[in-house]
């Protein structure tokens, strides 16, 4: 059996949602008749579905990193159950690692966003690209989540959620303006409460999903200027503005 939740929340983040907010909800239903698939999907997310030909390089005083392995949508990530929700969440985890590796939007776009989700994964790609004009981004930065469930719960809407840690590091070394340096340990990771909710939607056979973020945990959210000066600890696009403009 899959747990049930309420969709509703009660805290303002970048998107209006609270990340910590479903509470259980004994009157939740499941009209969609989403069942349990039988897999543990706690903990890291793995994903290993990517377009072939590409060793990734990390960057280094020359260039930004290199040839990141582009993410393919799974086949199965067409399915209206918990199988196809689960592949299209693990899809867009590499799709946003491989954003701020590369600051495309190639892969993140695949995936249909509700909010401002979309918006934020665009103003990331821009930031990222002026870092590079200006010779300044991050060595080795990654990206990706943790399931804090075995399976997803199913909202009082009847769609379903899971919760998740999203990680950001910034890596070992920054570049600026050409130069070399060290990130300091206290700035490198920080950690988010991140909601996955998905809709499936029948007519394009896909889910669309929700991202709600909650406050940041750890890290450092104004070790950049850009950062500092577009958004909140609750905006991890705004925060991650960090892995074009690392602190000079």
């Amino acid at each position: 059996m899959l747990a049930a939740c309420s969709s509703n929340s009660s805290t303002n983040t970048s998107n209006g949602n609270n990340a910590n907010g479903s509470a259980p909800s004994p009157k939740s239903s499941n009209p969609h008749g989403y069942s349990n698939d039988g897999n543990n999907y706690s903990g890291r997310i793995t994903f290993d579905n990517f377009e072939p030909g590409n060793t990734y390089e990390p960057g280094n005083a020359e260039h930004p990193p290199q040839n990141a392995p582009m993410p393919k949508l799974p086949d199965n990530a067409n399915e209206n159950s918990v199988t196809g929700f689960h592949a299209t969440v693990a899809y867009y985890a590499a799709a946003r690692d491989y954003l701020v590796k590369t600051g495309s939007l190639d892969a993140v776009k695949k995936v249909k966003l509700a909010g401002n989700d979309a918006e934020e994964n665009e103003a990331l790609a821009k930031t990222i690209a002026q870092g590079i004009e200006q010779k300044t981004w991050y060595v080795d930065p990654s990206a990706w989540y943790e399931l804090k469930e075995s399976q997803p719960a199913i909202m009082s809407d009847g769609n379903l959620l899971f919760k998740s840690v999203y990680t950001f590091d910034y890596g070992a070394e920054s570049v600026t303006n050409g130069e070399i340096k060290p990130v300091k340990e206290e700035e490198r990771v920080y950690t988010q409460d991140c909601d996955f909710r998905g809709r499936y939607n029948p007519t394009t056979k896909s889910w669309e999903l929700n991202l709600s973020y909650g406050t940041k945990s750890s890290g450092n959210a104004a070790a950049s200027p850009a950062a500092s000066a577009t958004g909140g600890a609750s905006d991890p696009a705004a925060t991650e503005e960090q892995a074009a403009n690392p602190k000079k």
